[in-house]
């Protein structure tokens, strides 16, 4: 899936989605969130990091990535190079 949103959308495009991405990742519905987190993985090619080796692992995942996110206002490790989202991260009414 990543690598489709790498083929398809330009640099300032995947910039745009993937702050959309965290405003779904504030949202106050939990499955809205957990789309959010999926779509942002996605994104920016990090969705290996959401898959277990039992599928039942990955909402398990999906919850630990939004918990950083969303409670600890942090970027996940695979997330932290990706500088951009560094601020709207912190500051996620900017992006409405």
């Amino acid at each position: 899936m990543g690598e489709a949103f790498r083929k398809i959308l330009s640099e300032d495009q995947r910039r745009a989605f993937a702050e959309r991405a965290l405003l779904g990742i504030h949202h106050v519905t939990l499955h809205v969130s957990q789309a959010g987190v999926v779509l942002l993985y996605a994104i920016l090619g990090q969705a290996g990091h959401l898959m277990g080796a039992e599928e039942k692992e990955i909402p398990i995942r999906v919850l630990r990535k939004l918990l950083i996110l969303k409670c600890f206002h942090q970027l996940p490790k695979e997330l932290q190079r990706h500088s951009h989202l560094e601020s709207a991260l912190r500051n996620p009414s900017s992006l409405q």
